[in-house]
């Protein structure tokens, strides 16, 4: 489980990065998560919704707490966040409110998900 745990830490710095340097570039990035979907990453990453506190962690590390609209209720007291964010349901994230928020980017959990039902499907 801590391999896991640190081979999932390192695919999410690995995103976050591509992710940050997507910004600099003209044309948007089109790539695939690690189910194997594929998604498209915008000119500009302005909005980040993070769904679990571990994404949270990284992401505040990475320098964008700034862009953060809502994080899970568990981030509450990470270093960086701020108080008045949207908090988001960790096991059950409901998709309404995260589309009134209108984010760039979602950083969902495997923990999001719960047998075949994917909440942002």
């Amino acid at each position: 489980m801590k391999r896991r745990s640190k081979i999932l830490s390192v695919v999410l710095v690995m995103l976050f990065s591509l992710a940050l340097f997507a910004g600099c570039t003209k044309t948007t990035k089109t790539m695939t998560d690690r189910e194997g979907n594929e998604f498209t990453l915008p000119k500009e990453v302005n909005k980040i919704v993070s769904t679990a506190p571990s994404n949270t962690e990284v992401l505040t590390a990475l320098g964008l707490a700034d862009k953060l609209v809502a994080v899970d209720k568990y981030s509450k007291g990470i270093e960086g966040v701020k108080d008045d964010l949207t908090k988001i349901d960790f096991r059950n994230p409901d998709a309404e409110t995260i589309i009134s928020l209108q984010p760039d980017i979602i950083i969902a959990s495997g923990h999001n998900k719960t047998g075949d039902n994917d909440p942002f499907a």
